[in-house]
């Protein structure tokens, strides 16, 4: 998830996004692109060479060091998981000094539960009205499952066809 300058989420599918009109965006227009298209290029171009202020990553080492260079002077990079691998990257300090850039990491699973509990409760507080009936923040939703079609849902993450989250919803017959 990458926010540039303009309040607009840009997504590492290569695609500008915007979260209140999610069909009128060119992420449509470039699903699943990110494993042919080099996302840094793309907020490059994008933002004009600008870059963006935050970037809140789930992948971790195969996307860092692009991360990096999607980041505008004075940015952010939240490392949030690593999902596609953790290890070793390689940035200069130069990178982060010259252009203020802040590298913040971070994860649940590591906390305790006292902390975790303070940070639900702060997010509930802070963001949670916010999903709320045409608030400032509205979830993406692609598509939605019976927890029956499990198998259907995964599929279709695995084709890189969505734009958004793919929800599994409890029916009564999942339920027996």
């Amino acid at each position: 998830m990458i926010f540039p300058r303009r309040k607009v989420p840009v997504k590492h599918d290569c695609a500008l996004h915007d979260c209140r009109r999610p069909t009128e965006t060119p992420a449509h227009n470039n699903k699943g692109r990110y494993k042919t298209r080099d996302f840094a290029e793309v907020i490059a171009q994008a933002t004009e060479g600008q870059g963006v202020d935050v970037i809140i990553d789930f992948v971790g080492e195969p996307y860092f060091e692009r991360n990096i260079a999607s980041l505008a002077k004075g940015g952010r990079l939240i490392q949030v998981g690593i999902l596609g691998g953790g290890g070793s990257v390689k940035v200069t300090l130069e990178q982060i000094l010259y252009r203020h850039l802040q590298i913040i990491g971070t994860v649940m699973k590591s906390r305790t539960q006292p902390e975790k509990h303070a940070m639900i409760k702060r997010f509930r507080e802070h963001w949670l009205d916010r999903f709320e009936g045409g608030a400032s923040l509205e979830p993406v939703v692609d598509s939605t499952f019976a927890l029956s079609r499990a198998a259907d849902a995964h599929r279709r993450m695995e084709s890189s066809e969505n734009v958004g989250k793919i929800i599994l919803t409890l029916q009564p017959e999942d339920l027996v």
